[in-house]
C-alpha cells in the first residue's frame, strides 16, 4: 500500500481575502459599539464608582431624609508667592461650584485660611473634604507629623469642633472676661461643645459671640484621614 505524505498547502488568495473581510467586519462592529448609548452608559458608571472609591465626594440630603454621595472634581489654582506658598482647590459638582478651600504651606503644616460651602441646604462634608486636602498637601510634600491650622469666624465654630478642630486660648481679655460672667468658663472647647449640646436639633448654632477663634486639627484625626488618602487619594 502506497502512504502519499501530508504536504501544508500555502494560503490561496481567497482565503487571505476572507480574513481581511472577517477583520474589517469585525472592526466595524467593535467601533459600533464604542458609540453605542449602552457602552457609554456602562463607562459612566464605571467612571462613577472609580469616583465614589476615590475621596472627592461631597454628601447630598434627599427629601427622605437620607444621603447619597455626590463625586465631585476638583480645580487647583496656585497662587504664587516665595514666603507664603497658596493652593485654591474648587469643588465641582459638574459645572456648579459646590465648595471651596484656600491652604497655606508652613514648614510644618497648612494654614486653612478659607473653606467655602457654596449650598449649605445641598451639600455636606465640605468641612471634612477640605481636611482631606490640607493632610493629603502635607504628605505630598514629605512631611510625616505636621499641623492642621486654621481660624474659625463667624458661626462656623460648632462645625470645626465636630470635625476634630480644636481652640486655643483666647488673646483677647475682655472678651475672655465676659465669656466667663456668660457660660462660667473661657474656655472656648467647653463653650461650644456647650452650644452644641443645647442647641435644638435642626436649629442653627449660634457662635458668633466668640470672635475669630485658632485652631489646630487633633493629631488622632489627622492620623485617621492619612488611613483614608491612602486608601482613597483626593489629589490624584
Amino acid at each position: 500500500m502506497k502512504i502519499t505524505p501530508c504536504f501544508i498547502l500555502p494560503l490561496s488568495k481567497d482565503y487571505n481575502k476572507l480574513e481581511a473581510n472577517y477583520r474589517k467586519q469585525r472592526h466595524q462592529e467593535l467601533e459600533e459599539a464604542f458609540q453605542s448609548p449602552r457602552y457609554w452608559d456602562i463607562l459612566e458608571k464605571s467612571q462613577l464608582n472609580k469616583d465614589l472609591s476615590n475621596g472627592r465626594v461631597l454628601k447630598q440630603k434627599d427629601v427622605n431624609g437620607g444621603v447619597k454621595m455626590i463625586p465631585i472634581s476638583l480645580r487647583i489654582q496656585k497662587l504664587i508667592s516665595p514666603f507664603e506658598p497658596t493652593t485654591e482647590y474648587y469643588f465641582m459638582d459638574g459645572q456648579t461650584k459646590a465648595g471651596y478651600v484656600k491652604i497655606k504651606e508652613f514648614p510644618k503644616g497648612v494654614y486653612i485660611a478659607m473653606i467655602k460651602n457654596a449650598n449649605q441646604n445641598k451639600y455636606g462634608g465640605v468641612v471634612e473634604l477640605a481636611q482631606k486636602i490640607a493632610v493629603e498637601n502635607c504628605l505630598r510634600r514629605g512631611l510625616t507629623k505636621f499641623e492642621i491650622k486654621g481660624d474659625a469666624m463667624w458661626d462656623s465654630h460648632a462645625i470645626h469642633y465636630l470635625s476634630g478642630m480644636r481652640f486655643g486660648e483666647l488673646d483677647n481679655e475682655y472678651r475672655a472676661k465676659r465669656l466667663k460672667e456668660i457660660f462660667g468658663t473661657s474656655n472656648i472647647n467647653k463653650i461650644v461643645k456647650y452650644i452644641i449640646e443645647n442647641t435644638p436639633k435642626g436649629d442653627r448654632y449660634c457662635t458668633s459671640m466668640l470672635g475669630t477663634v485658632g485652631m489646630h486639627l487633633k493629631q488622632c484625626v489627622i492620623q485617621k484621614i492619612i488611613s483614608l488618602v491612602k486608601k482613597s487619594p483626593v489629589l490624584y
